[in-house]
């Protein structure tokens, strides 16, 4: 199978970005959407994670982090609670 890596990004940088919207319009955030894009950006470049090789927890831990990045990068951090309301 082939697998484009521009194509990837892009679309993994464009659904991120939706993801992101959705939580900035249920949890009230008032975030910029350049802070939002900057957010999809890190989480489209992480998904080249899948070309790494499963390394089990590992891979799960790299994952996780990245989540929580795109978070703190799109939101500012205020409060755990609100951080973990993010989440």
């Amino acid at each position: 199978m082939t697998v484009y890596v521009d194509i990837l990004i892009i679309l993994n940088v464009i659904v991120n970005y939706f993801i992101l919207l959705a939580v900035n319009k249920i949890t009230r955030n008032h975030a910029t959407r350049w802070r939002l894009c900057a957010g999809a950006l890190v989480g489209g470049i992480s998904s080249l994670l899948l070309f790494l090789e499963n390394l089990g927890i590992i891979m799960t831990a790299l994952k996780i982090v990245s989540g929580i990045i795109m978070v703190l990068i799109s939101f500012k951090f205020k409060s755990i609670k609100t951080f973990a309301r993010n989440v």
